[in-house]
């Protein structure tokens, strides 16, 4: 019997910000016909890790459950109190 692995929410790493970036880019994929080059980039994430933090969700790769990717990304900041 197969253990199901759930998705897992989590803050992102530094050493994902490429992942990220690739994630992020992938998502306004729908701009190419009007917007030309990358939404972001790496240095670009990590600049605003500084700031915030980006929520990534993990799922289990389907070919290896020992393995996640990032399936979904969202940044948050908190301003004030």
């Amino acid at each position: 019997m197969r253990m199901m692995v759930l998705p897992q929410l989590r803050v992102a790493r530094p050493d994902e910000a490429p992942a990220v970036g690739a994630l992020v880019n992938a998502a306004f994929q729908v701009e190419a016909f009007f917007k030309r080059g990358d939404r972001t980039n790496a240095a670009e994430v990590l600049d605003l890790m500084q700031r915030g933090e980006f929520l990534v969700l993990d799922e289990p790769d389907e070919a290896d459950d020992s393995r996640a990717r990032l399936t979904a990304c969202v940044y948050a900041r908190v301003h004030g109190d």
